[in-house]
């Protein structure tokens, strides 16, 4: 049974993954890129916070970050600096509703930074703080089915399937690194070159 749930829960995974392609706004995409782009040749600070799992993968975009020779931090991190006018902040909240990135977000506004969200609500609390936003689809925490457990488990919505905003995590972490080969792509900065400056 255990191993049944295992190939359900993946080909789940990989069937949603495999649905960015044609789901992704490609203009949104464009748009946020050439900011982040932007932000990058005008020297600026590029601060990154997720929480719990979300913050996962905001260390791991702060990698690729520094990869491309961006002036990147988590923002809990004891070495970021202090947040000025025109730098930019990438939240992660598939919510969008998350209290501590939501705070953040507005506390960010109030300092005049750039601020980016990546979330699954587009019409959320975050997104009323942010200048650019990323919609990426996938089921969250928040997203609890109303319909009988037989319908959940068909459409893959029911938890041991897709526990919380796992399919949101997952999907977020294949967007951004997909970003990444594009702002590397508009950088001029070569595979080789990134690894230089990788950290063992």
């Amino acid at each position: 049974m255990a191993e049944k749930m295992f190939y359900k829960s993946l080909r789940l995974t990989i069937d949603h993954i495999t649905s960015l392609y044609d789901k992704m706004q490609g203009a949104q995409v464009k748009t946020f890129v050439e900011n982040l782009h932007k932000l990058d040749d005008d020297g600026k600070y590029t601060y990154v916070y997720g929480a719990g799992r979300s913050g996962l993968i905001g260390k791991a975009l702060v990698t690729r970050l520094t990869n491309l020779k961006y002036n990147a931090f988590f923002i809990v991190s004891e070495s970021a600096p202090a947040m000025h006018a025109g730098d930019a902040v990438i939240l992660i909240s598939g919510s969008g509703e998350t209290l501590d990135v939501v705070n953040r977000a507005k506390t960010s506004k109030e300092l005049h930074a750039i601020v980016f969200g990546v979330t699954s609500r587009p019409k959320s609390r975050l997104t009323r703080y942010c200048d650019h936003i990323l919609e990426v689809p996938g089921k969250t925490k928040i997203d609890v089915p109303k319909n009988n457990y037989l319908d959940r488990e068909q459409k893959g919505l029911y938890a041991p399937l897709s526990p919380l905003g796992n399919l949101f995590e997952c999907s977020a972490l294949m967007v951004l690194d997909s970003i990444i080969s594009d702002l590397a792509k508009l950088k001029g900065i070569t595979e080789e070159e990134m690894k230089r400056v990788h950290f063992e």
